[in-house]
């Protein structure tokens, strides 16, 4: 789940923070993995 986005001026992202729903760690990472998929998995497999 995605817990805190930054956007600058433009609202353009610039940080994208997510957290773990099991442990509720957080993850900041690049926006754009999430489009990935060699990276980035959605849903449970």
């Amino acid at each position: 789940m995605v817990t805190e986005l930054e956007l600058d001026e433009f609202q353009v992202v610039q940080r994208c923070v997510i957290q773990a729903v099991y442990n509720k760690q957080d993850f900041e990472l690049d926006w754009r993995e999430l489009k990935d998929l060699s990276v980035w998995r959605q849903g449970w497999k």
